[in-house]
C-alpha cells in the first residue's frame, strides 16, 4: 500500500486477491483507489465483501482453470456474477475493467 500511495497514478493489481491476506488487500483497495484485486483467489462471499467495500470497477476477473478441473467450474460461475452484478449483467466485468485499466496506460504513454 506504501508504494500505491506513493505513485497515486500508477495501477497496482494485486494477484489472486491477496490469498490469505485478501482483508488486507480489500482494505488496500478501499484507501488506495489506483489498486486493483484479481479474482483468481477469491472465493464467492469475500469477492461479494469486497465488492460491497469498493465496487464493482476495480474488480478485475481472474480464474484459476484448469486447476481444480470441473469442480471448480460452479465457484468459478459464481465468481463472474458476483463481480458484473452491478456493471452490466453477467459476464459484462470478464474483461471490461481490465481493458479499461489497459486503455488508461496506453493513453498515459502517448
Amino acid at each position: 500500500m506504501e508504494q500505491a500511495r506513493r505513485f497515486p497514478d500508477v495501477p497496482f493489481i494485486i494477484g489472486h486477491f491477496g490469498k490469505i491476506m485478501f482483508l488486507d488487500a480489500i482494505r488496500s483497495a478501499e484507501m488506495c483507489p489506483n489498486v486493483y484485486l484479481e479474482t483468481s483467489g477469491a472465493q464467492v462471499c469475500d469477492l461479494q465483501m469486497a465488492v460491497e467495500r469498493i465496487g464493482y470497477d476495480r474488480i478485475l476477473y481472474g480464474t484459476d482453470l484448469p486447476i481444480g478441473g470441473r469442480a471448480i467450474g460452479p465457484l468459478e460461475r459464481g465468481k463472474d456474477q458476483v463481480s458484473s452484478a452491478g456493471s452490466g449483467g453477467v459476464g459484462s466485468n470478464s474483461g471490461c475493467n481490465a481493458i479499461r485499466l489497459m486503455d488508461r496506460k496506453h493513453l498515459a504513454f502517448q
